[in-house]
């Protein structure tokens, strides 16, 4: 059967392929479009299909991200006092939005790990046991060189006065 160039052109910007590829899937279907359309999905030419299982997978992944970031908070606290709980989206876009200011802003989180402030995550997943765990380590440990740099110092300062 003979297929137009017309044909053939429609195929190409629907399916997104070479004019050789539109020629064949419109030969081995007589002609009809669609059945044109499904030979080239079939047999992985179509670059729309490709493109689309791309896109869903990507936007799938993206869409469950944000969605575990919404239900997990970032906490800071000391003693009973929250001193601040957002969304754990909202602390990434903060974090992506200050990168210039790194520098800063990790002295900023040691000052408060040396003045007893505590950080945690709340979640309805377990994958936040891990992190939390870490980061009471990381608390403990401040509080550790905190008490230690505190006795090394009164030590210091007794000795200075005899």
């Amino acid at each position: 059967m003979s297929e137009t160039l017309k044909q053939i052109d429609e195929l190409r910007k629907r399916a997104a392929v070479s004019y050789s590829d539109a020629k064949e899937a419109l030969e081995n279907c007589n002609g009809d479009m669609l059945e044109a359309l499904v030979y080239l999905e079939k047999n992985n030419k179509s670059q729309t299909a490709k493109t689309t299982s791309m896109k869903t997978g990507f936007f799938e992944k993206m869409n469950a991200l944000l969605k575990k970031g919404s239900s997990t908070r970032f906490i800071m606290h000391k003693l009973d006092r929250t001193i601040f709980n957002i969304s754990m989206n909202i602390a990434v876009l903060i974090m992506i939005i200050t990168l210039p200011f790194i520098q800063i802003i990790a002295l900023g989180l040691l000052i408060a790990l040396f003045t007893g402030h505590r950080f945690k995550l709340q979640g309805c997943n377990t994958d936040t046991d891990n992190i939390n765990h870490a980061l009471e380590k990381v608390c403990d440990a401040a509080d550790e060189i905190k008490e230690r740099f505190s006795n090394n110092k009164s030590e210091n300062t007794n000795d200075l006065n005899k």
